[in-house]
């Protein structure tokens, strides 16, 4: 049986990919699960998605707490503890990154003889639809090294599937076959693959803004009132609402829809954001209502927080 744990941000796509792998591969003879484990819904939140692939019947549904592939989405999370959980020797780590094999397995911690590869996929997203949606790029690239069927295979199965989702947008329908195929592609020519990690690799810092990662409490506990504000979520972004002074209007609209009062208002003027509680959910850069946008959404691990 092979385990499958995929980590990703709300918008990502993680649970999706999950959900298109179980597909294509059962459509090809495996037994296959997905199912997802996520605490708030909404964009930049922490998502974690699973799969199990089998020739026999899968008869356990429980969590998968030793995976044989981890798949990260984000780069972000690079640094996180959760991310080698269940990891002892011996497994694949596959990561959206344009960084080198050696100086993930550093800044990962991974376990000697995990072998990391690095997939571009939000490069390969962006050039073939215009998006920075790695999931199934990422997929792609996850079968490429599982080698559980053909490149040929594997976009007639998927063609299907995305023409019953985007139907309406064969441009959407092309732009992920020519993605899949870039990335499987990719990782049969070699692309990203290192040698198996060592514990002399060189420890690299994560680029994430964030200082440390920290694991989010368990929902439904209540830590009193007034406290909310001592919870900075600003590191739940992968996008975050940029400001340009220059374009705004000072309607406000912005502070009105902002779900988290994040959105710093002062003398009846918009000054920017508190990115310490922002969650990056785009509502703001949507709703502003100038013609140039007065806030655009770009992305986290590029512009970083100003913190």
């Amino acid at each position: 049986m092979i385990e499958i744990r995929w980590h990703g941000r709300g918008g990502q796509g993680a649970k999706t990919a999950a959900v298109l792998l179980a597909d294509v591969a059962s459509r090809v003879g495996w037994h296959a699960q997905a199912f997802p484990e996520y605490g708030p819904e909404r964009m930049g939140a922490p998502v974690v998605a699973y799969n199990r692939l089998s020739k026999e019947a899968i008869r356990i549904h429980t969590p998968i707490t030793n995976p044989d592939y981890v798949v990260v989405l984000d780069p972000s999370f690079i640094g996180s503890q959760s991310l080698v959980r269940g990891l002892g020797g011996g497994e694949k780590v596959l990561v959206n990154t344009t960084r080198s094999p050696a100086d993930l397995a550093g800044a990962l911690g991974v376990p000697p003889d995990v072998e990391v590869i690095a997939v571009d996929a939000s490069g390969i997203a962006a050039r073939h639809l215009g998006r920075d949606i790695p999931n199934t790029p990422m997929m792609a690239a996850l079968i490429g090294v599982m080698e559980i069927m053909e490149l040929g295979k594997l976009k007639e199965t998927l063609r299907g599937r995305l023409e019953s989702k985007f139907g309406d947008r064969p441009e959407l329908v092309e732009g992920n076959l020519k993605a899949v195929e870039e990335a499987f592609s990719a990782i049969a020519r070699g692309g990203g693959r290192p040698v198996a990690s060592t514990e002399a690799a060189v420890k690299s810092p994560s680029r994430h803004p964030a200082a440390g990662w920290r694991e989010l409490p368990l929902s439904g506990i209540l830590r009193g009132g007034a406290t909310s504000s001592r919870w900075q979520t600003g590191d739940w972004r992968n996008y975050r609402p940029k400001h340009i002074p220059e374009n705004c209007i000072h309607c406000l609209l912005c502070w009105v829809f902002c779900p988290d009062i994040a959105v710093v208002v002062r003398d009846g003027r918009m000054v920017g954001f508190d990115y310490d509680h922002c969650k990056g959910c785009g509502i703001c850069a949507e709703e502003c209502p100038t013609k140039d946008k007065a806030i655009r959404m770009v992305p986290e691990i590029e512009e970083g927080t100003g913190r």
